[in-house]
């Protein structure tokens, strides 16, 4: 992160989660087409079999995934061993940048300061994006509209393209619902399916019971503010290689000034780049 962003952390203890649809990466959220194509034949099957299923429920899951995009915040991390220059590449912004080292545990732990939401971590899937026949058999009940259905799964799934971030994900979806389903007969319609107004009653889990979805809702937030444990949440603080001087010692400094985090005398909790290493010959 820049630093700013570092700052605003230390000083807030809050961790920002941005909203899907307003990544660069146009996908976020989507499907891959194989999956798709999968979708449409197991609902026309299901109309077929059922008079009632409506029969253009592709296009209302669609619109419900559109929507959802605008109701689900991420805060994204790169899963490694070690350092990667290509991440300070692309976050690195000529030595004017940070790093936090976390683990795992270390994040599910932190977010306990935080009950207002559900907060969902797990590694996300380059795999599933290059999938062709061999994997249509293997179509994922997540995807489809059905019990098991996974709102979320779109969210941990991304191009090969980008395997190189080797991301990890924390996920919190606030979908668009009505408080109390009593309304839904007094409603003129929730959703807006190929420029017709209708009626939908598809449901979706919100906190612990499921309620229907209303996608004419706006989205009212560019991103959310998460309450963090930061002295459970930082293992490190790396600085971006080829800092100067007064950088490191600025991010130095504020680290030591935050009343969140335990500084042990014996131990460097900042750390410059590995790759600021002098070679040798």
């Amino acid at each position: 992160m820049d630093f700013p962003k570092f700052m605003w952390t230390l000083q807030n203890s809050k961790m920002y989660f941005h909203r899907a649809d307003l990544f660069e990466d146009p996908f976020e959220g989507t499907v891959p087409a194989y999956v798709k194509r999968i979708r449409e034949e197991e609902y026309e099957k299901r109309h077929e079999e059922d008079e009632d299923f409506p029969e253009d429920m592709d296009e209302i899951h669609a619109e419900l995934s559109r929507t959802l995009r605008q109701f689900t915040f991420l805060s994204c991390w790169h899963i490694n061993e070690r350092e990667s220059a290509a991440m300070w590449e692309l976050y690195g912004e000529s030595g004017k940048a940070i790093a936090l080292k976390t683990t795992i545990g270390g994040l599910i732990n932190a977010f306990d300061a935080h009950p207002d939401h559900d907060i969902h971590i797990g590694k996300v899937d380059y795999d599933i994006y290059k999938g062709g026949e061999e994997e249509a058999q293997e179509a994922p009940e997540a995807f489809l509209l059905t019990e098991g259905a996974n709102s979320m799964a779109p969210f941990f799934r991304k191009r090969e393209s980008f395997s190189h971030e080797r991301e990890v994900r924390a996920v919190i979806q606030i979908p668009p619902v009505l408080s109390d389903d009593e309304q839904f007969p007094y409603l003129d319609y929730n959703m807006v399916i190929g420029g017709d107004e209708r009626k939908e009653k598809i449901k979706i889990y919100a906190g612990d019971e499921q309620r229907t979805v209303d996608t004419t809702e706006d989205p009212k937030t560019t991103g959310i503010n998460v309450s963090v444990h930061l002295d459970r949440l930082i293992d490190k603080v790396h600085i971006a290689p080829y800092a100067a001087d007064w950088f490191a010692d600025t991010v130095e400094q504020a680290v030591e000034e935050c009343e969140d985090i335990e500084v042990d005398d014996d131990v460097d909790i900042t750390e410059r780049s590995n790759l600021d290493a002098n070679p040798l010959f």
